[in-house]
């Protein structure tokens, strides 16, 4: 997952810079070494970002087109959403910060409620895949005045009540 999380955040920093984030491989590093990747791999994230531009600029990914503001919500929404994994994971209970959690939520319209898998086998097929990865599984339901945290992972197909 710490490889995942590492290659994400260098993947937005490609998107960024203009270039194709898929072709970023996930990263590697000893186990002492995470969070030196972690942070290296946050600078370049925010240095590609620094101007505000290119949060004006057109990008496109294979499940969202529109703004680099749009396109880097679901980047922001998947980082929250392992974030939470880790934390569930490990035992961790973070005070979310409901303003962050609410921002990653934005990124809702970008996965449909039901039917993931055929959205998947679509991607998959148009970025030439043999495989199809589902990233997200079907939305679960949660009350109405779930938390923010718990109505995001809920969307993202993880069950808050884990």
């Amino acid at each position: 997952m710490l490889g995942h999380l590492v290659g994400v955040l260098d993947r937005v920093a490609a998107l960024g810079r203009g270039e194709d984030p898929f072709t970023v491989t996930e990263s590697h590093a000893p186990d002492n070494g995470w969070s030196d990747a972690w942070t290296a791999s946050a600078r370049r994230a925010a240095d590609a970002w620094r101007d505000d531009a290119v949060l004006e600029q057109p990008m496109a990914l294979p499940w969202i087109q529109g703004n680099g503001a749009e396109v880097l919500t679901s980047y922001f929404s998947e980082l929250t959403v392992h974030t939470w994994d880790l934390a569930v994971a490990t035992g961790q209970q973070p005070d979310w910060d409901d303003t962050v959690v609410t921002a990653a939520l934005a990124a809702r319209d970008l996965l449909p409620a039901e039917n993931r898998r055929a959205l998947f086998e679509e991607i998959s097929a148009a970025m030439g895949l043999d495989e199809v990865a589902i990233p997200f599984a079907e939305r679960v339901p949660v009350p109405d005045d779930a938390s923010a945290i718990d109505r995001l992972v809920a969307w993202n197909g993880r069950d808050p009540s884990r």
